[in-house]
């Protein structure tokens, strides 16, 4: 989290996910199926390399059956989007090539259009050297 520039919603530490045995270390947040996106920035000053991320649903959120919409924007531009249900995982990447700032933003989408909330979860959130 020291790394992060924006993240007043946002907490780190051992988070439980679907279809893992164990805790996992990782950055979560609670997101309201009523409410608008959550988000964090991180900005860099000459890096090269992809940040990339798994993104889950944490164990304890509300309902097994929303779905939760993760977004990865580089300089305002937005560059990975995926849909993540609550059994799921997916991973999410950014080209850091001449780029200031990347913003990762969440929201929930419940199933059944209620206000219900739900535990985002990004796991590994690290960069990756080009091949």
């Amino acid at each position: 989290m020291s790394d992060v520039f924006e993240h007043e919603n946002w907490s780190e530490g051992s988070v439980a996910v679907p279809r893992v045995a164990d805790a996992q270390q990782g950055i979560f947040t609670t997101v309201s199926g009523c409410g608008g996106a959550v988000q964090m920035e991180l900005r860099f000053a000459d890096q090269s390399g992809f940040l990339v991320f798994t993104a889950a649903q944490g164990l304890n959120s509300e309902s097994s059956q929303d779905v939760m919409e993760f977004q990865v924007s580089s300089d305002g531009k937005l560059v990975d989007t995926k849909l993540v249900k609550f059994n799921a995982q997916q991973k999410l990447q950014a080209d850091l090539s001449g780029v200031t700032a990347v913003t990762i933003a969440v929201k929930a989408q419940s199933s059944d259009n209620s206000c219900g909330r739900a535990n985002a979860v990004i796991l590994g959130l690290s960069i990756m050297p080009k091949s």
